[in-house]
C-alpha cells in the first residue's frame, strides 16, 4: 500500500447493484485511492464466515445492508461495520435475551433509536472480531451509564452519522472521526456516500 488514507465507508442505495458487484466496485475504488498496483478481488471466507481478500491482506472490509441501503467499510486494519433501518419491532423480547443491564437501561431511557444503535454496535464489534453469530450478541456489552462505549477490548466503536432518516450505522476498529465526503440522493445514479476516518 503506497499511502494510508484511513478507513473509507461507502453507502449505496441497494438498487445500485448486487452486494457482490458493489463490493467489487468499491474495493477497486479503495485500492485506487490507496495506490495499490496489484488488485486481486478474489473473496474467501474464514471458518466463521467473515469475507476477506486472501491475495490483498492489506485491505480489510466489512459489508452490511438493511432496508434500502448497503454499507461497506474498508481499512488497512481489521474492521467491522453495521447499518440498521430503525423500524417498529417488539424490542422487549430481544432486550431480555440479548441485552446487558446498562443496554436495557439505555433503551428504556432513550427509546427505539437507542435499541438499534446498540444492535449496530454489537454487530459491528462481532464482525470486527470475525467470530460471527456463533458467539452470541449477549456476550458483548456495549452499554455504559452515559451511552454506548467507545472502546471494547482495545477496539474503537464509532457511530457513523448518516444523512438518512430512520437509519443508524456503526463501525468498529477504525480510529478518528468520521467525516462525510459526498452524498447523492439520486437513486438512479450509483454514487457512493464516502466517509473517511483518519
Amino acid at each position: 500500500m503506497n499511502k494510508s488514507i484511513g478507513t473509507v465507508v461507502y453507502l449505496y442505495d441497494m438498487k445500485a447493484g448486487t452486494s457482490r458487484s458493489l463490493l467489487l466496485s468499491c474495493a477497486r475504488d479503495y485500492a485506487f485511492r490507496c495506490g495499490i498496483d496489484k488488485i486481486d478481488l478474489t473473496v474467501e471466507k474464514t471458518e466463521y464466515g467473515k469475507p476477506y481478500f486472501p491475495n490483498m491482506p492489506q485491505v480489510h472490509f466489512s459489508v452490511s445492508h438493511s432496508g434500502e441501503y448497503w454499507l461497506c467499510a474498508f481499512s488497512s486494519q481489521n474492521i467491522g461495520a453495521d447499518i440498521q433501518l430503525i423500524r417498529p419491532i417488539n424490542a422487549g423480547l430481544i432486550i431480555r435475551g440479548w441485552y446487558k443491564r446498562h443496554e436495557m437501561e439505555l433503551v428504556k431511557s432513550h427509546g427505539l433509536g437507542m435499541f438499534f444503535d446498540i444492535w449496530c454496535a454489537k454487530e459491528a464489534y462481532l464482525k470486527y472480531k470475525g467470530s460471527g453469530f456463533n458467539w452470541f450478541r449477549s456476550n458483548v456489552d456495549v452499554g455504559e451509564e452515559c451511552g454506548i462505549k467507545t472502546q471494547i477490548d482495545g477496539a474503537r466503536i464509532e457511530k457513523v452519522h448518516l444523512p438518512l432518516r430512520s437509519y443508524t450505522a456503526c463501525i468498529c476498529g477504525g480510529e478518528g472521526d468520521v467525516t462525510l465526503l459526498d452524498y447523492r440522493t439520486n437513486k438512479d445514479v450509483p454514487e457512493p456516500v464516502l466517509y473517511y476516518i483518519k
